[in-house]
């Protein structure tokens, strides 16, 4: 009897014991795999235009539907950042192929920026981020950014104080990372970075050209077709770095623009001095609305840019990219009507479409 006794009040004990451990899961037991089966995200139909090569996912963050929405209202929203002022879309509007413009070349606090704000186009096909380089995937070029004392200044802490309490985040942090206690700097990272991965920017006349079966000069105008004719030959050197349907190659140059460096690029980076004066080649996509050009912003116009590349190469730059042909006459020597047809060409590569898309827009 005194063993039967035992063996049921084991039993007994062993059932409440379990029965405690059932409801103090998050403490002492395994997650609940019923509900953790529960929890699962929409793939984005990602449409990868059929000339572009493969484009470059996160293993660790791929897009979803939900994180694409979740996305799409932090970039228009100014309450997670530090002082609840300003939003992503504050430094890259729409109108303006995502870049900021040459009217605005301050942050809110009146503090002049180093560098020329990058417009955010057909960032699925980058591997490397920032004019030199220093990020090496979209998540943590977002959080340099979003943390940079120049920009919105947020931290961990600061977008948990905002937004923890909005019924609406929690909602969307919970469809697209499975929980409102997702609310994080980082989880906050991979959701602007699915959103703005989404911009794709290959509905321009450029491309309605390479679609079509027509001559380039049958396709464009005269003006468009001398540009044409200098971009991808030696005339003009352009194809070099923006010869792909990218129209950039995504590496760094120096392209001969100082003989002596203030703002030493990707050198400062990998510490190698023959990388001096080396910057990222930005494409050249919507090129016509992301004034001002070049990493500092020096150029204001298109026409100025295309001046320089004329007449103003300097031959004695250091580590000058041999691509830079012509350096030693100062540039490709370009005529007042040749600089106004290239000019002309560089226009057919904008994407009116894009500027305007609803899916890429404030909700």
């Amino acid at each position: 009897m005194r063993k039967l006794l035992i063996t049921i009040f084991g039993i007994i004990t062993l059932l409440i014991a379990n029965e405690g451990c059932r409801k103090d899961i998050c403490l002492t037991c395994i997650p609940d795999e019923d509900t953790a089966a529960d929890f699962q995200t929409t793939p984005y139909d990602f449409q990868s235009p059929p000339s572009f090569p493969t484009p470059v996912f996160a293993a660790n963050n791929p897009l979803t539907l939900e994180g694409v929405a979740l996305g799409r209202k932090l970039f228009y929203d100014e309450t997670w950042s530090n002082g609840g002022s300003t939003s992503c879309n504050t430094c890259h509007k729409q109108e303006l192929s995502f870049s900021l413009g040459a009217s605005c070349q301050t942050t809110i606090n009146g503090t002049i920026l180093p560098r020329d704000i990058m417009p955010l186009v057909n960032l699925a096909w980058k591997n490397s981020f920032a004019w030199d380089g220093r990020s090496q995937s979209l998540e943590e070029k977002i959080i340099s950014t979003i943390t940079n004392p120049l920009s919105m200044a947020t931290t961990d802490s600061i977008i948990k104080l905002n937004i923890a309490n909005d019924v609406t985040y929690q909602e969307l942090y919970s469809k697209a990372f499975g929980s409102a206690d997702s609310i994080s700097l980082n989880t906050t990272a991979k959701a602007l970075s699915q959103f703005i991965q989404i911009f794709i920017s290959n509905n321009s006349r450029y491309d309605e050209f390479k679609a079509s079966e027509l001559e380039a000069i049958q396709f464009f105008t005269p003006a468009e077709f001398e540009g044409y004719i200098i971009f991808n030959t030696e005339t003009g050197d352009c194809f070099h770095c923006h010869g792909t349907d990218l129209i950039t190659d995504d590496d760094w140059h120096n392209n001969g623009m100082d003989e002596t460096f203030t703002d030493i690029g990707l050198g400062a980076i990998t510490g190698n001095s023959t990388d001096n004066g080396k910057f990222k080649s930005n494409t050249l996509r919507n090129i016509e609305f992301t004034a001002p050009y070049m990493h500092d912003g020096r150029y204001s116009t298109l026409e100025e840019v295309v001046e320089f590349y004329s007449f103003g190469v300097q031959a004695t730059s250091p580590n000058i990219d041999p691509l830079m042909k012509k350096a030693q006459q100062g540039g490709i020597q370009l005529s007042a009507s040749e600089r106004a047809s290239l000019v002309a060409y560089l226009k057919t590569f904008s994407d009116i479409t894009f500027l305007s898309n609803p899916e890429y827009s404030s909700q």
